[in-house]
């Protein structure tokens, strides 16, 4: 994106010197240019924070707490961040979405951060019947299987760059840890361990360790077929 003036190409994206503006509508805290030291950059469509501290080479965090942001999931495109240490701002490419399919067919029965008795809910609930294949989202290396509170019977995915994904409450884990699985690949089968009520899978997403939205992760052949309430 930029903009014409005087004949001249002034790009949005623009170091420091000529940033305060963008800085200020960011609502980044008000320090010293010359202090700080950096590049102001415009999160583009498809981008995310942690493309954007991939390419610049600064810590997620840092990003995090010099931009005030709580959730690097849910910045809009447009926004104006600042990124410390830069010397000069990079063109950084959208970011492709993780091929990430359904893995199971179902209604949604709880939304993500939809309020619960003991906080938000971190994932979604699709319902199921007990014993359905519950399949790999995309593929990646079996982290962890086990029972965790609450959760019962659960398996988490490592799919590489940051983004894991964990199934909950299954009736029986059919994926050892360490092994290397497929999207589509059966891990587990549904079931009601764990604080669950009814049979169903709690399916997360999970960015840097973080719970994420699920629903914009989402696609392939099962997407099409999924209900929602």
């Amino acid at each position: 994106m930029s903009f014409r003036a005087s004949g001249k190409r002034l790009t949005l994206i623009t170091i420091l010197s000529a940033a305060w503006p963008l800085l200020a509508l960011a609502g980044i805290p008000g320090q010293s240019i010359a202090e700080k030291g950096g590049v102001c950059h415009v999160l583009l469509r498809g981008q995310t924070l942690y493309s954007l501290s991939k390419a610049y080479g600064v810590p997620l965090q840092a990003l995090s707490e010099v931009n005030e942001i709580t959730d690097p999931a849910t910045i809009p495109a447009g926004k104006a961040l600042f990124v410390p240490g830069a010397s000069a701002p990079l063109e950084i490419p959208p970011a492709g979405r993780p091929p990430l399919v359904w893995p199971i067919e179902g209604k949604i029965t709880s939304t993500y951060e939809s309020i619960r008795p003991n906080g938000s809910h971190q994932g979604i609930d699709i319902d199921g019947e007990i014993g359905e294949e519950v399949k790999a989202a995309a593929p990646g290396r079996v982290r962890w299987t086990g029972k965790e509170r609450g959760y019962g019977k659960t398996v988490i995915i490592d799919h590489g760059g940051g983004i894991s994904t964990l199934y909950a409450h299954a009736s029986k884990i059919l994926v050892p840890e360490d092994s290397e699985v497929q999207a589509g690949t059966p891990i587990a089968e549904v079931g009601v361990s764990g604080n669950a009520q009814g049979a169903h899978l709690h399916f997360e997403v999970r960015r840097d360790g973080h719970p994420v939205n699920p629903l914009p992760f989402l696609g392939g052949p099962l997407g099409a077929v999924l209900k929602s309430h």
